[in-house]
């Protein structure tokens, strides 16, 4: 039986433990902090939620609905845990892209999609905490708007980062699949 080199386990180690920490803050947000928010806003989705953005009428019916007890578990709970969640997501994609790319170049070049997406969720997060601290009564539409093109950059950039580690994944399934297959027929055929 081989064992790994102790650099390796330590890495895979690591990498385990990113991969766990991101899903951790994930299910966090989409299970208890967003729907909480939304419980607070008459059951509408917080701005981080709607991929395809938001008018700013989508915006101030948010604002309106939104409670005292709900802008202010947004403003520190939720933009914690959003604060932390984004460079978790971008760090375990670029290390996986790097683990399952053929080449440093690919990997490199994919690590862009989550790069793009943590800045935009990052932007974003300032951008919705103005919103919710002036009220709909002190935004603009430019505020809106800003807020709106930044979670739907942070959508498609995430999007994009994630169709690129499922194509990575069913490729290496696939080649793994074939390797496997090859060594059983060769040994059919001794």
């Amino acid at each position: 039986m081989t064992t790994l080199p102790p650099r390796l386990n330590q890495a895979s180690a690591a990498f385990w433990l990113t991969v766990t920490m991101t899903v951790a803050v994930y299910l966090a947000i989409v299970a208890w902090s967003a729907p909480t928010i939304s419980s607070h806003a008459g059951g509408l989705a917080i701005f981080d939620l709607r991929p395809t953005g938001y008018s700013y009428q989508d915006a101030q019916a948010f604002l309106d609905a939104l409670s005292v007890e709900g802008r202010q578990f947004y403003l520190n709970v939720q933009h914690r845990l959003d604060l932390i969640y984004p460079p978790l997501l971008a760090l375990t994609l670029i290390w996986a892209f790097g683990r399952l790319a053929d080449a440093h170049r690919t990997a490199a070049v994919l690590a862009i999609f989550p790069m793009i997406a943590m800045i935009a969720d990052l932007l974003e997060n300032a951008a919705v905490a103005d919103l919710l601290e002036g009220g709909s009564q002190m935004m603009t539409a430019e505020m809106v708007s800003r807020a709106s093109w930044l979670t739907i950059a942070k959508s498609g950039a995430t999007t994009a980062a994630m169709t690129c580690l499922m194509i990575l994944i069913v490729r290496g399934l696939y080649r793994s699949w074939i390797k496997r297959r090859g060594a059983i027929l060769t040994q059919g055929q001794s």
